[in-house]
């Protein structure tokens, strides 16, 4: 007996549209919620400024209010420890995202660590 697998072929991109779609729609059946998804960007990494556009983007498709906290490359880790303790403490912020990588003279997972989880959207 021989088996044939058929290959299934997905288009990432019209798949993340289509989850925003409904996102949206599920959304403005619950009458529109302010939902702020913050994103917490440091330093000048093309790529990573790149995905964070892409993020920000498909967060207002959702009917998400995207808000971009940029840092620079040398950053200290108390400060960013800042930035993250007072996304985690406002009301009014509701997802963190801390893009990576972060520049090598932060301590990458004490800072992942200060997202609460039930703000922590990675």
């Amino acid at each position: 007996m021989t088996s044939q697998s058929q290959a299934v072929v997905m288009n990432g991109q019209q798949l993340a549209q289509k989850i925003a779609q409904r996102c949206a729609e599920k959304l403005t059946t619950l009458g529109q919620p302010q939902i702020t998804l913050a994103t917490v960007l440091i330093g000048n990494d093309k790529p990573s400024r790149l995905y964070v556009n892409l993020k920000m983007k498909l967060a207002r498709e959702a009917g998400l209010i995207p808000r971009l906290i940029e840092l620079p490359p040398d950053v200290s880790n108390d400060q960013v420890e800042d930035t993250l303790l007072g996304l985690a403490e406002n009301s009014s912020v509701h997802g963190i995202l801390l893009q990576m990588p972060l520049p090598e003279h932060l301590n990458t997972l004490e800072l992942l660590d200060m997202i609460p989880a039930d703000k922590d959207v990675d």
